[in-house]
Formats: structure tokens, C-alpha cells, sequence
């Protein structure tokens, strides 16, 4: 396709002179612009090899001329079109020379041609040798064929990623995939001159969407995915043959990076040492164990909360009741597989008054917030070091989440018995408190249970500006049967639900949460022996119980965690 590109004029001198019989000379040639056939417009003196390119000249005025193309300061031509089919790559200084009648000549330089291993071009990228249009659906252990077809790629290297992550050995066209790892797969074609070229497809797994269940008191592990159906217990232990979630349960779980990080507080083959075992987010294929020496109750007492800064970094809060009852947070390097000896200052304390208690951490992006009695401490991830304190002077911070409006929201039991709990706004930016409200409903104050390992069960709505909780129920340890529903936009409460007022049971038994569709999952202590559903489900925007129910995983409690809170 022919482009034409407009070069910057070189100074032209027009001689005038006479000589001895007073002859006028010609003026000099006067070129207006270079046409180059067979250029990109963004890059109209590149070219590959194998292809060509060809130049000519516009003059201001047709006048008979010679030309001279000199290429590297060397003649190559004299025609009035220039043909250039390089056979090696490197970069060629284009020059020409016009010259009239009379000997008087204009030069022109035309520019660098730089001249590269062809560049290659994907047609497709197909599987099972169906051309790709969407997701792939994967499972830990399910095996798929990739082929990615190419033009200008004969000379080429291949490489095949999987969530930035070269995969060994994979350096052909075709690619048989059994990894069981979800994410983003990625085939990439470079060329002699390290240019590439990539194309990308998503890999999904059967628990991307969801709630994961599991309890403290057991080993189960479950899944209800948005469409309501139940994967029964114990999927981790079913998708990696052989493996065992510790010994009498899991104390935390966190997504972070498509990656599940499950804390287990002891393990038999491990000396009884705490373990936070790492797999795929969406497949449950185990990725990594993780231990370390002093990571143990008999070091840390009882260990019980999770926050990953990064995949070489976590923060543990645990409770030495035989110290003291004393709490804190230390740092984990998972990476050198080292647990700290010290804990973070400003973190320790008599559990639930000075130190934290069951409250879990919440990490916002580089700082992660720790309720530490009636205090908030902001951790800077980079420095391990407190770097603010939120303190709100009397009672206990039972819970700390982060509301789809961006705000952190903590949940503030009061000191004073008979006064109510209230929620605080905090600027995620300069953690600022920005409102608190009071918490009361029909003239009555409430508070939030804040004991054992059931914390306040709050539960963030992704549909809706709501934070849904349980309040205090008989004693420390326990929770009534009903569910309020506090909104940050209009700071008003209500009483969403109340367990009793079903068959099903008579109170709730762990912590509750809410899928990206807005379903309530509320886990459930049975009335009877018989009975066998634990799990119930709300619609948060119209409070309607809905008529599927789940089965009970275990003898105890279970926990709920959605998957898009950690998107």
C-alpha cells in the first residue's frame, strides 16, 4: 500500500551565477517529499526480512535529473525508484543525491532503515481443536490440549505461562495442559530480535464463584457455588488424595492472588506445628505447605487469625493462655519459612482488653488493621511497624470490615454495660473516623457478641450498602437468634431475621456470609440430634428465607467465606 510521508526539506541553494559569456545556471533540484511504498504507517522506515521497500521522490519543479542512492555512503542505485531487499537485519543510513544538467545537486537524507526478524502474527489460539472464544473450564485434575497457530513464526521460540509463571519444558506450539492450576493462561511467540506477541485465555475452576464453608472443630472443607449447589465435604481432601487438613480443623481462610491460605493450628506429621497450607483458589489443587520453627501452640498458644501481606509474607495473631492470656501478632516469612520471635509492637496485650482478640485482621491494600482491644492499629506491610493508632478510648473492637463503598467499617462494643455497640466510618486513606453511630432498635441498645472463636459474625453485602451481624446473645461465648442489618447510607438498623422463627434450629453457629449474588448463607446449631441442616439462606434485599437449605457438615460450627471478597 502505497503511504506517503512528508520529510523535512533540507536547505536548498539556488545558484544564480555568470559566467565569463554571462550563462544562467539551471536552479538546483528541489525535493518535496520521499514516497516509500511498502511501509507501516507507525513505522515507515522498518521493514522485515523478506519483505521490500521502495522509495521515489517528489520534485517542486519536473526538471531532467540523475539520481544517486547511497546507502551506508555507498552507491547502490541510480534509478529514479530505489528498491531495498535487505537480506540481514541491522540498521542502513538511506541517503540520495539529485543532480541537473548543469552539475549543480541537492542531497537528501532520507532516514535509518532498520531492518528486523519478522515479527510473528497469531491467527488463533485453539483447544481440543476448537478455536478458543471464551473461558476454559479446568479441575484439579483435568487434562486439556492447547495449540496456538502463527504466521511469520518458523524461526520463532514459544513459551507457555500460567499467571506470569513460565511452565518447564513448555516451548512447542501445542500444549498439554494438566496443571489443575486456574488463572490466566498465556502462550508467547518471540522472534530472533526478542519482539513477541501473546494472546491470553482464562482458566476457570468450579469453586471461582461462591462461598467456601469450613469449621474450627473440624476438618471439613465445602463449597456452595451461585447457582446453590453444595459440594459436600471435604473437597481439599478429596481433590489432593492423601493430603489432611491438620488434625481437628481450620482457624482461618484467606484468597489472596487466585490462592486459598487455610490455617491450620497443628498437624501430627509435623510435630504438632502450625501449617498454612496454600492451594489454587478455584480448583483446590495443592500448591505448598507452609511451616516453620517456633509456628507451634506450644510457642504461640492458640493460633487463630491469618492475614497474607504478599506470597512471602503473613501476619499471625495468637493467644498464650498459659502467659497470661496474652495476644498477638507476629510475622510469618513464608518464604524463608522463619516465625518471628518478637511480636509487632503495639499488638500484644490481655486478649479482648489490650492485645487482639478474635476480631479478624483486614488488609487494605499496604497497611493491615489489627483490633487490639479498644484500639485499631494500622500496620505498615513494608515496615511491620504500627504507624497509627485508632482509638476509641472505652470497650472492645469486635470486627473490622471494608463496605463496597470503600470505607472501613469497625464494630465497637461498649464499655459501660447498658450502653449500646456502634459502628465507625474510617477514610481508608487517612484513617480518619469519620461518623459513628449508635446501635439500637425499637429503644433498645444492642451489642455484638464478641467470644470465642465466632467473633461478631458480620457478614458484608456486595449488592447492597447493608453489614449484616448477630448481637449478644445469653452470655460472652454465645449469640441470639437474630440477624440485624445496619446501612451505612442512611445509618439505620433493622431487624433483618430471626433463626428461631424456622424449624431448623435454634441459634447460629459460626460466621456468617454473602455470595456476589447477595444470598445470606447462616450457618446453624441444630434444635435436635436428628436434624441434619445446618446452613440456611436469606435474600439480603427482600429479608425472603429461601426454601433450599444445606446439610450440616460436621458436629459444630461452620464458617462462611465468599470468594469476591477477595477479588
Amino acid at each position: 500500500m502505497m503511504k506517503k510521508f512528508l520529510l523535512v526539506l533540507a536547505s536548498v541553494l539556488v545558484f544564480y551565477a555568470c559566467s565569463d559569456n554571462e550563462k544562467t545556471f539551471i536552479p538546483a533540484p528541489e525535493i518535496t517529499d520521499v514516497v516509500i511504498d511498502g511501509s507501516s504507517e507507525d513505522t515507515p522506515l522498518r521493514i522485515e526480512l523478506g519483505e521490500t521497500l521502495s522509495f521515489s521522490l517528489n520534485l517542486k519543479e519536473q526538471m531532467d535529473v540523475t539520481y544517486s542512492w547511497l546507502l551506508d555512503e555507498k552507491e547502490v542505485s541510480t534509478a529514479e525508484k530505489f528498491v531495498f531487499t535487505p537480506d540481514k537485519t541491522g540498521e542502513y543510513q538511506l541517503n540520495v543525491v539529485l543532480t541537473n544538467k548543469d552539475g549543480i545537486a541537492t542531497p537528501k537524507e532520507v532516514g535509518v532503515i532498520e531492518v528486523i526478524h519478522p515479527i510473528p502474527v497469531i491467527t488463533g489460539l485453539f483447544s481440543e481443536d476448537k478455536e478458543i472464544s471464551g473461558e476454559i473450564e479446568i479441575t484439579a485434575t483435568s487434562k486439556h490440549s492447547f495449540e496456538v497457530k502463527a504466521d511469520k513464526a518458523s524461526d520463532a521460540i514459544y513459551y507457555w505461562l500460567i499467571n506470569g509463571d513460565t511452565i518447564q519444558d513448555a516451548n512447542e506450539p501445542a500444549l498439554e495442559y494438566d496443571l489443575g492450576i486456574s488463572g490466566k493462561l498465556t502462550v508467547t511467540i518471540e522472534n530472533k530480535d526478542n519482539v513477541s506477541v501473546s494472546k491470553d485465555v482464562e482458566l476457570v475452576g468450579p469453586y471461582k464463584n461462591g462461598v467456601y464453608i469450613f469449621g474450627t472443630s473440624y476438618t471439613g472443607l465445602c463449597f456452595i457455588s451461585e447457582d446453590g449447589v453444595q459440594e459436600k465435604d471435604n473437597i481439599y481432601e478429596t481433590v489432593n488424595e492423601g493430603e489432611k487438613l491438620g488434625d481437628s480443623g481450620i482457624n482461618d481462610f484467606v484468597i489472596y492472588n487466585n490462592k486459598v491460605y487455610i490455617l491450620i493450628p497443628s498437624i501430627s506429621y509435623s510435630d504438632k506445628r502450625a501449617q498454612i497450607v496454600v492451594a489454587d483458589a478455584q480448583t483446590m489443587k495443592k500448591i505448598d505447605a507452609i511451616t516453620a520453627t517456633g509456628f507451634s501452640s506450644a510457642d504461640l498458644g492458640t493460633i487463630y487469625n491469618l492475614a497474607i501481606i504478599n506470597e512471602n509474607k503473613a501476619y499471625i495473631g495468637s493467644n498464650k493462655i498459659a502467659g497470661g492470656n496474652i495476644s498477638s501478632v507476629k510475622v510469618l516469612d513464608m518464604k524463608e519459612k522463619m516465625m518471628a520471635e518478637a511480636e509487632i509492637e503495639g499488638t500484644s496485650g490481655k486478649i479482648g482488653s489490650e492485645g487482639p482478640a478474635w476480631a479478624r485482621m483486614l488488609t487494605i491494600g499496604e497497611r493491615t488493621l489489627v483490633a487490639c482491644g479498644p484500639k485499631v492499629q494500622v500496620i505498615n506491610n513494608a515496615t511491620d511497624k504500627v504507624e497509627k493508632t485508632i482509638d476509641f478510648e472505652a470497650g472492645q473492637v469486635v470486627d473490622i470490615v471494608k463496605g463496597r463503598d470503600n470505607t472501613i467499617y469497625a464494630l465497637v462494643n461498649p464499655k459501660a454495660s447498658g450502653s449500646p455497640a456502634t459502628i465507625a466510618a474510617i477514610n481508608k486513606e487517612t484513617f480518619a473516623v469519620d461518623t459513628r453511630t449508635e446501635l439500637a432498635y425499637n429503644s433498645k441498645n444492642i451489642t455484638f457478641n464478641s467470644g470465642g472463636m465466632t467473633n461478631a459474625r458480620v457478614a458484608v453485602s456486595p449488592v447492597s450498602d447493608d453489614i449484616l451481624f448477630s448481637v449478644a446473645g445469653p452470655n460472652a461465648w454465645s449469640s441470639s437468634s437474630e440477624i440485624y442489618k445496619y446501612n451505612y447510607t442512611s445509618q439505620e438498623v433493622e431487624l433483618f431475621a430471626d433463626v428461631k422463627n424456622n424449624a431448623r434450629a435454634t441459634a447460629m453457629n459460626g460466621y456468617m456470609g454473602i455470595d456476589s449474588k447477595g444470598i445470606l448463607f447462616v450457618p446453624l446449631s441444630g434444635q435436635y440430634s436428628y436434624q441434619n441442616e445446618a446452613i440456611i439462606a436469606y435474600d439480603v434485599k427482600t429479608g425472603d428465607l429461601l426454601t433450599t437449605s444445606y446439610s450440616r457438615l460436621k458436629q459444630g460450627e461452620g464458617n462462611v467465606v465468599p470468594t469476591w471478597m477477595f477479588k
